[in-house]
């Protein structure tokens, strides 16, 4: 920290203490800009997992639909063949 004109001479206590107020207060700043940056980044997430979660909802009642559907085929083609059978 010693003066660029003059290497020998040390800084006072006071250019000291201003240097260090002055690197505590980046210091502040850079952890509140960092806490907003994490903040978003939650917020982010969050919105993130609700559209998720629609999705998978969607997904679950269209899979759903489609059991049905396939389930009542099947059932159809058996009393089909029952009656194709009985019907001899």
């Amino acid at each position: 920290m010693a003066r660029k004109g003059n290497r020998d001479q040390v800084p006072s206590s006071e250019e000291r203490l201003a240097y260090l107020e002055a690197r505590n207060e980046d210091h502040t700043r850079a952890v509140g800009e960092l806490r907003g940056d994490i903040r978003d980044v939650r917020v982010e997430v969050r919105d993130l997992r609700d559209q998720m979660d629609r999705r998978f909802e969607a997904l679950d009642s269209k899979v759903s639909r489609h059991f049905t559907w396939l389930v009542g085929v099947q059932v159809m083609t058996l009393v089909a063949i029952v009656g194709a059978l009985l019907g001899r």
